[in-house]
Order: C-alpha cells, then sequence, then structure tokens
C-alpha cells in the first residue's frame, strides 16, 4: 500500500473530508488530492502535519 493510500484510509476511517484535510495542511484541495494520489512527495513537514490532524502515529502514515 502507498502512502497516498494509507493517508486516504486513516482520513476516511476518522470521517474527514479531503478539504478540511487540506485546509490544515496548507494546501489547495487539487494538490491534497495528488498526495492521496501519490502524485506528490511526502515531505517530513506534512507527515508532522497529518499526525496531528488524524491522530495517529508516524507509522501509521509510512507503513501498513
Amino acid at each position: 500500500m502507498y502512502f497516498g493510500d494509507r493517508i486516504r484510509k486513516l482520513r476516511l476511517e476518522r470521517g474527514l473530508k479531503a478539504k478540511f484535510v487540506a485546509e490544515k495542511l496548507g494546501l489547495s484541495p487539487s494538490q491534497y488530492s495528488d498526495l492521496e494520489h501519490n502524485r506528490k512527495k511526502l515531505t517530513a513537514d506534512l507527515i508532522v502535519k497529518l499526525v496531528e490532524i488524524l491522530r495517529v502515529s508516524p507509522n501509521d502514515v509510512l507503513y501498513d
């Protein structure tokens, strides 16, 4: 499973809208879509923000 798939799965499990997560990350909805579809690279800064937004560990974002 790619990181975008894991991020999407975690987001959906928490009932969060993509637009909400995009805003919290400081990304446009299309940039966030690129992240979930593995067209945008996952940076350390984004990992830190995603962990806070999704309330998960970095391992949940990075590994199956």
